[in-house]
């Protein structure tokens, strides 16, 4: 079975000396953001500015699929 776009991108949040801390995938990266800015909006507005305030980066880039075995 052939992944969709959407399944094969990932979201990656980076220190600011560009360590990678998270790769995860879209769709629960979206999941989990949409739950926490409904049950707990203040903490993740507190979470945002901390984020900012170190001066980490958050990209969207196509997670790295091998092709199917012949």
């Amino acid at each position: 079975m052939n992944a969709t776009p959407a399944e094969r991108r990932t979201v990656t949040l980076r220190s600011s000396s560009g360590r990678v801390l998270l790769t995860v995938p879209v769709l629960p990266a979206a999941l989990a953001a949409a739950a926490s800015v409904a049950l707990a909006p203040r903490a993740t507005a507190l979470a945002a500015i901390g984020a900012l305030l170190r001066g980490m980066s958050l990209t969207l880039g196509a997670a790295s699929v091998s092709p199917p075995a012949s």
